[in-house]
């Protein structure tokens, strides 16, 4: 049963600690997540939230702990198979040249191309199919820096998927997007997520987001792990109060569930 368990799960961090100088940013954190799921990391700001991503996508090197995808130590796979594992949509990606859509999302196939190596044609149909996927067929010979913030998410969104890999990590992808761009952006990604058979990781400011879109919450402050595991068993009003410092209140309407500050209801 143990061996059957081990299979499905894709990622598992075990006593994770990161520190930038003599700051401590991580400490002793450890989960595991389940394939073709989604995964909501909640917590205050500067709680290490977006930092856990980057020590997941091996951008940093935890001083501790280890990360395993589907049981291979991240630490020993090189940058290039890393990238075939584990995409990562960063909160802003800093692109000023007049790049076309299709180019952008062409991008996500840079790990499969070798040096001074044009695309191949698999890797055309790939990008192509990415976009598609997401629905931006008719943005592909579109200028990005000329695209919505809305647009430009999705075409990041396709950027990743290019990239094939299983385990894809968002941080604050709804970040400055209105209410609706924020609910299209996260149907998006759960569908994507579930019709594909991938894993995603995101991290998110709003806890109704997160009760709303995904699978399993982890829950970090102060660079600890308060509270970790199914969505319906840790969203609870008590489990938001301690981690946001605040009186939280859940409403339940048509077992639809909506947090709130207590202060306001």
């Amino acid at each position: 049963m143990a061996l059957q368990k081990t299979k499905t799960l894709m990622i598992e961090a075990k006593e994770l600690n990161f520190s930038y100088f003599d700051t401590t940013v991580l400490k002793d954190i450890a989960f595991s997540i389940k394939k073709s799921s989604i995964c909501a990391i909640l917590g205050p700001n500067g709680s290490g939230k977006s930092t856990l991503l980057k020590v997941l996508d091996k951008l940093l090197k935890p001083q501790k702990g280890t990360v395993l995808i589907e049981n291979e130590n991240l630490d020993k796979l090189s940058l290039r198979m890393a990238a075939k594992k584990i995409a990562y949509l960063s909160q802003e990606t800093d692109i000023s040249f007049s790049f076309s859509v299709f180019d952008i999302v062409l991008a996500g196939r840079a790990h499969n191309v070798g040096y001074l190596s044009q695309p191949s044609r698999q890797d055309l149909e790939i990008a192509q199919k990415a976009i598609s996927l997401v629905g931006i067929d008719h943005l592909k010979n579109k200028i990005y820096t000329q695209l919505s913030g809305g647009q430009k998410r999705l075409v990041l969104i396709a950027q990743a998927l290019a990239q094939q890999a299983k385990i894809l990590l968002f941080d604050e992808p709804t970040n400055h997007l209105d209410f609706s761009n924020q609910y299209v952006i996260l149907n998006l990604i759960k569908n994507l997520i579930k019709n594909n058979h991938l894993t995603a990781i995101i991290t998110l400011h709003d806890p109704n987001l997160a009760v709303w879109f995904s699978d399993t919450i982890i829950m970090i402050k102060n660079g600890s792990l308060l509270n970790y595991g199914p969505t319906k068993t840790i969203m609870t009003a008590q489990n938001l109060s301690e981690l946001y410092d605040e009186k939280i209140t859940i409403l339940n309407n048509n077992n639809r569930l909506f947090i709130m500050l207590s202060e306001i209801v």
